[in-house]
């Protein structure tokens, strides 16, 4: 997914009702270089509220100690081949990009000095992280439109050349609370040699250099990888264990793997609390840590 030299990658499904999570948010600059070192770039692209997006990045990162913190604004192809902003990102140690339209900020970056840029800078070690749209964009293909329970109609789910930061995978966000399983494993199936990737809201995906990929903070986290030979099975088995029919917070995580002679197929099985009782408390450790980079 992410091969030895390139930098990390976090992924962010979205922030929940009650705002940015601020694990996920703390994670992003120790990453980055720490309080002390770290150099952030929040890239509001995709926003339709540029001001109030950039105003709550700001303050999520100062009250994680970020002191040096800058804001690409790119609103346009030319904006996105400015020299000043090209100098910007070179100066990084982090950039983020924030949710929104994910068509439009492809539309925007497509063969841009910036991606090209950026595309350099990750594999020097650049760490790169999304929310929401931002997030989406940086696997490869994007799904960029498409309602959920339209998923069976022919070309109703529409998908796109992604920025391909993080390579062998489509992404989708706010999995559980808008209902996009059913996209995310059409996507899937329609590429079998991709892994999808569904974070919830309040969830987030770190993966390594090395391709070693952590889920951290508290809400749910689905994984995707179909056989060329057994497509339906492995569908059905990737909606049945990550569909929500377990409720809670998950104890643990196993994945089990069934090898085929083309590829291997990989889904989750869950074993939650299934008490009754109020949700428990956020484990303070990652949720899953698990190899990728054998897909």
């Amino acid at each position: 997914m992410t091969r030895a030299g390139d930098g990390w990658r976090l992924l962010l499904g979205g922030s929940a009702p009650e705002g940015m999570d601020r694990r996920l948010v703390r994670r992003f600059v120790e990453l980055a270089g720490g309080a002390d070192g770290a150099r952030l770039a929040v890239v509001p692209t995709a926003s339709e509220e540029v001001p109030e997006t950039v105003a709550r990045y700001l303050a999520a990162f100062e009250r994680e100690g970020a002191r040096d913190v800058d804001v690409l604004d790119v609103r346009s192809p030319a904006d996105a081949d400015a020299p000043a902003m090209l100098a910007a990102l070179r100066d990084a140690t982090g950039v983020m990009f924030t949710g929104g339209d994910q068509l439009r900020l492809l539309d925007i970056f497509d063969g841009s000095g910036f991606l090209a840029e950026l595309r350099r800078r990750g594999r020097d070690g650049l760490l790169v992280g999304g929310s929401s749209a931002g997030a989406m964009v940086l696997g490869d293909p994007v799904i960029v439109r498409g309602e959920p329970t339209a998923f069976y109609q022919n070309g109703a789910i529409r998908h796109a050349p992604g920025l391909g930061l993080v390579e062998g995978a489509t992404i989708d966000t706010h999995l559980v609370v808008r209902g996009r399983l059913p996209r995310l494993v059409t996507v899937v199936a329609a590429y079998p040699d991709v892994v999808g990737l569904g974070i919830e809201e309040g969830c987030g995906l770190e993966i390594s250099p090395a391709g070693v990929a952590t889920v951290i903070a508290s809400r749910s986290f689905s994984l995707s990888s179909i056989s060329r030979k057994s497509r339906y099975l492995a569908a059905l088995s990737y909606f049945a264990c990550c569909s929500g029919v377990f409720s809670g917070f998950f104890s643990s995580l196993a994945i089990i793997s069934s090898s085929t002679s083309q590829r291997a197929m990989i889904f989750s099985v869950l074993m939650p609390w299934m008490s009754p009782a109020p949700r428990p408390q956020a484990p303070t450790q990652p949720m899953l840590t698990v190899s990728l980079g054998a897909w």
